[in-house]
């Protein structure tokens, strides 16, 4: 990380030195700037300004920097110059938008975003994302880069300035040999970003943003993406964020539901499941995937999951798994199924009375819960049971 203004001890640190900052006060190249100094407190209408209880104790080569900073919003101006000013300024103070905006603001008024050819992107514009891309690595979970970054790849794929890419926009103008490296180039950063910190919401949310943008040049992004989620998973199948980015691609990129599709990342999803039997994401992908299917093929896919729990309910001792989210799975199929008009699987009905009695000592801070599931189980089939003679436990 960027150094802290307060060294361990709490005093100020050599914040200048480490971070090897610019000048400003006494140089040439800003003699024509009259420092603004910051203003700690509330302003009142006189201009009398309000000191408060407890002051925060900047650096001085913060105060420096972010003098000269209010005296550029103060006169408006936007040169290479301010580019250098708020590259320091943000290197002091990361997550101050005012300075990432100012930065933005400063790109566009010197072009930086027009700088495209069909040999790719300029120096300067490469410049400005090799900039952002070192501050997110050093602050990746901060909001201002990511979101400064969002602006640079949205001009940098020829929309208008200052508006963001969507999905939903026109296609985008460029060729692929242009877009390509562009892609790449984010999708390696929140690799390498995920590798560190694999629950990072903010690499996530901007690898999401990304796929959705350039599916439309890319068509098989999608499927790419399926192998790196892949990837994740087997590397620790408890991953959740890579569950849910599953779910993303496979639900709201793919969209392919076809019954061949369906059955096929239902088999995947399974040879994670039996892994990690407790894992709470992959079982609510799965049933998630589970309800993509129509009435009838569902009932398939149920019937046959259905019997895979079985065979891993219980060891070979006879004891009953240690899996509550199997468990709870088992019991929602066999209900599902009953109240579909499957009658055979009435034949269940004491088993499910079994588990739920196993949750409540399982899982006894639900205790309450578990009983009352079990009577509403109950309330609604037991009468089917009974017709079909089915033994009732006591």
């Amino acid at each position: 990380m960027f150094p802290s203004v307060f060294d361990e001890e709490g005093d100020v640190a050599p914040d200048a030195a480490t971070l090897n900052l610019k000048t400003y006060k006494n140089n040439p190249e800003w003699k024509d700037i009259q420092p603004v100094e910051s203003v700690d407190g509330d302003q009142e209408d006189d201009g009398a300004v309000v000191v408060p209880v407890v002051s925060i104790i900047y650096s001085e080569k913060f105060k420096e920097v972010f003098s000269y900073v209010w005296a550029i919003v103060k006169s408006g101006e936007l040169s290479p110059r301010v580019l250098e000013l708020t590259g320091d300024a943000i290197r002091l103070d990361v997550a101050h938008y005012t300075v990432w905006q100012l930065r933005r603001d400063t790109l566009q008024a010197v072009k930086v975003p027009h700088l495209i050819s069909e040999n790719g992107l300029d120096h300067e514009f490469e410049k400005e994302f090799a900039f952002t891309a070192e501050i997110l690595k050093e602050n990746p979970k901060n909001y201002q880069p990511w979101q400064h970054q969002m602006a640079l790849v949205s001009w940098a794929i020829g929309h208008e300035e200052g508006e963001v890419a969507s999905p939903e926009m026109k296609t985008m103008s460029l060729p692929s040999k242009i877009l390509e490296p562009i892609l790449k180039r984010e999708l390696k950063l929140t690799e390498e970003i995920l590798n560190n910190d694999p629950k990072n919401y903010h690499a996530w949310q901007h690898r999401q943003w990304i796929l959705r943008v350039f599916k439309g040049i890319f068509p098989n992004l999608p499927e790419d993406e399926l192998v790196f989620v892949k990837t994740l998973l087997e590397k620790d199948v408890r991953n959740n964020s890579a569950w849910n980015q599953r779910n993303f691609v496979f639900v709201q990129m793919i969209r392919d539901f076809s019954e061949v599709n369906l059955a096929k990342e239902i088999s995947e999803t399974w040879k994670f499941l039996k892994v990690a039997l407790s894992n709470e994401s992959a079982w609510s992908y799965l049933r998630s995937v589970i309800n993509l299917a129509d009435s009838g093929f569902k009932i398939g896919l149920q019937k046959e999951l259905l019997s895979c729990c079985k065979l891993l309910l219980k060891t070979e001792e006879g004891v009953i798994s240690s899996s509550v989210q199997m468990m709870t799975f088992y019991i929602d199929v066999v209900n599902e199924l009953l109240c579909a008009g499957e009658d055979a699987y009435i034949k269940e009905y004491a088993g499910v009375i079994c588990l739920f009695d196993t949750l409540t000592k399982m899982d006894p801070i639900r205790t309450h819960y578990w009983e009352f599931a079990k009577q509403k189980f109950m309330a609604e089939h037991a009468e089917v049971a009974e017709q079909k003679t089915c033994c009732q436990p006591t």
